[in-house]
């Protein structure tokens, strides 16, 4: 064999500096992937937290309803220390009990020498400058994710500008500010893009050369009405914000032409889910289950009927649809989707759960005319779509 290698190994602080370096970068495009696609752990305690990067400990998550900073998912949770919008202060304030750790902070065993000037261990500068990438990381994963959403695929070279220091490019920035003072339903907003684009592209040439109401003004044009209507905007259009994030959307929309448009519907569709968990509807398949007949088991109660069947096959629907959130082929023939729609989540009237996941809807754009440019669009030529912070 070969001669061992006569490289020194690394000291101690040079690979808990590279530790800490991979830690911090893959917390960083975790907590943005959470964040984009409107997830809430619930739950984040360092325990709770992986070193690779990947998620841990599904509890008490939950997705968006409507756009809420403040939704925590966790009962118990009554101050929201974990709500949706802090879960990326929180992943940062971990990540420094991490490097505090490998700093050395020993002083609950009697060392009473602060972390960062222990030998051996990480110091305090190299530490501070690690911790120090975790937010232009974080703020860069989140705006490419919320690009692939809208359809902007922000190729090298293609950047899209910002106004603000922080690093989110303006479309991402508008549209964020319009579902927040909206407080839209985020997944269907999310979907209704492609309606809407193609609702106000119809207006503009409908109108051209004619005063109008529509993107740049503050006015509500019947295309932004309709769309605030699907996202179930609970206050209201907010015409003035929806027209700031169609201006700042369509500069950057190269639908120009029906091949250019097809493209972009592509992106949409492989980057937003058709089907995402609610809340609301997990815990209805749960109590329809749990209250099922004994027999449900065996798919008969002592009674002979086949309720344990029907309860089976509500199971097997639903984890189709989850495992296949992508599948925009899926639709719903027996009206449940259609059903949810006149009320918010489900919350105020009971909720038909046969096909419990379909939170998004036929009506919100996926499925349109026969034969036109949208209803061609092919659901799995960009399945695989990456960021340059992996894959969605």
């Amino acid at each position: 064999g070969g001669q061992p290698s006569s490289s020194p190994s690394p000291s101690p602080p040079a690979t808990f500096a590279s530790l800490l370096e991979v830690v911090v970068r893959r917390t960083a495009a975790l907590v943005a992937a959470w964040e984009a696609n409107g997830f809430a752990h619930g739950v984040m305690n360092t325990d709770n937290m992986s070193l690779m990067g990947i998620t841990l400990d599904l509890n008490v998550y939950g997705f968006l309803d409507r756009y809420d900073e403040g939704f925590a998912p966790n009962h118990i949770d009554s101050t929201g220390r974990y709500a949706f919008g802090k879960q990326p202060d929180i992943a940062f304030w971990n990540l420094r009990k991490l490097s505090e750790a490998l700093q050395g902070d020993v002083r609950d065993l009697g060392d009473a020498r602060p972390p960062g000037t222990r030998e051996g261990y990480l110091s305090k500068t190299a530490a501070e400058a690690i911790l120090a990438r975790f937010h232009p990381i974080y703020r860069e994963c989140y705006d490419a994710r919320m690009r692939l959403r809208l359809g902007l695929e922000g190729r090298e070279g293609d950047a899209i500008a910002s106004d603000e220091e922080d690093g989110i490019s303006r479309p991402v920035e508008a549209w964020v500010a319009w579902l927040r003072a909206a407080r839209a339903d985020y997944h269907s907003a999310s979907t209704g893009i492609l309606k809407l684009v193609r609702e106000v592209m119809g207006e503009e040439d409908r109108h051209r050369g004619h005063p109008r109401k529509g993107p740049g003004s503050t006015g509500c044009s019947r295309a932004i009405l309709r769309f605030a209507k699907r996202s179930r905007a609970e206050n209201g259009p907010r015409c003035g914000e929806l027209s700031r994030f169609l201006t700042a959307f369509l500069e950057h929309l190269p639908v120009h032409d029906g091949k250019r448009m097809a493209t972009w519907a592509r992106i949409v569709k492989a980057a937003v889910p058709k089907s995402i968990l609610r809340t609301h509807t997990t815990r209805e398949v749960c109590a329809s289950i749990i209250g099922s007949p004994s027999g449900a088991a065996t798919g008969q109660n002592g009674d002979g009927d086949e309720s344990g069947l029907e309860q089976a096959g509500m199971m097997e629907r639903a984890l189709s649809q989850l495992q296949n959130p992508f599948d925009h082929g899926h639709s719903s023939s027996d009206g449940v989707c259609e059903a949810q729609q006149g009320e918010y989540g489900g919350y105020s009237a009971p909720v038909q759960v046969m096909n419990p996941s379909c939170d998004t809807s036929n009506a919100h754009g996926y499925e349109d005319e026969e034969g036109s440019v949208w209803a061609s669009v092919p659901d799995t030529s960009t399945s695989n779509l990456r960021t340059s912070c992996g894959a969605q």
